[in-house]
């Protein structure tokens, strides 16, 4: 738990410290709110835990198929008089969580959970490049730069005898945390509700460990090394739906 803590109270003590260079600039907000992460291609993160299929080959996937909740928390610094140009400095805590249950013999029932959080610090530049006459919408598109902190995951076996009706839970941590850097393209539209509230949605595509990958650890997002040779580069698509209040 206290490593899991440990970003984000650095990212606080950092926003708090630097609050008052912050203030120097007129145009400052925070936003806030639930976004969402999900696996994008072939990569293993995203396949199931157990291969069924014995057509292909054996892996131990990390189940996260669907889209997995995230907090996000964001400071937008504005650069110029009409906002144009803003410097985003945020963070964001994803939870990754997923279940499987496997009939694996008549009387015998397997049930899966694999669970990582990955607390994650990024700033980048957006430029709002185009603004509607209605609800003061404007759009913008921005690259972030990201560094992810993968903790140690938790795999959690449970194998239920229905005869007996009884079960033999294991439960065991998965590799390693790690550090891994990565970048975001995004493309967003911000609205007024009722000044100084705003909504913001976002888009975005990138990848989660372009740096600082390590092949002797095998896959960022799976729960076992086995049969695992490399690390893959994993795939993200995001999306935001953000509430926004201009200091």
């Amino acid at each position: 738990m206290l490593k899991i803590l440990k970003p984000i109270i650095l990212f606080f003590t950092l926003f708090f410290i630097n609050y008052s260079l912050f203030s120097q600039f007129k145009n400052l907000s925070i936003t806030s709110g639930i976004s969402t992460i999900s696996i994008l291609g072939e990569n293993p993160g995203a396949k199931s835990i157990i291969e069924r299929d014995t057509t292909k080959e054996p892996i131990y996937g990390g189940s996260f198929k669907t889209p997995q909740a995230c907090f996000s928390f964001q400071v937008n610094v504005g650069l110029d008089d009409e906002n144009k140009f803003i410097v985003p400095i945020g963070f964001e805590y994803v939870y990754f969580n997923a279940m499987e249950r496997i009939p694996a013999a008549t009387q015998l029932t397997v049930y899966l959970r694999h669970s990582i959080s990955v607390p994650t610090f990024y700033t980048g530049f957006q430029f709002q490049f185009m603004k509607f006459p209605l609800a003061n919408v404007k759009a913008y598109a921005g690259l972030e730069a990201r560094a992810s902190f993968v903790q140690e995951g938790v795999f959690y076996r449970r194998f239920y005898y229905h005869a007996l009706d009884s079960s033999f839970i294991y439960e065991s941590k998965t590799k390693d945390a790690a550090t891994r850097f990565g970048a975001v393209l995004r493309l967003g539209f911000q609205g007024e509700v009722i000044d100084p509230w705003f909504v913001n949605f976002s888009a975005a595509y990138g990848v989660m460990n372009l740096l600082g990958r390590n092949d002797k650890r095998g896959e960022l997002l799976t729960p076992l090394t086995n049969f695992e040779t490399k690390e893959s580069l994993v795939f993200n698509f995001h999306l935001a739906l953000l509430i926004q209040y201009r200091l």
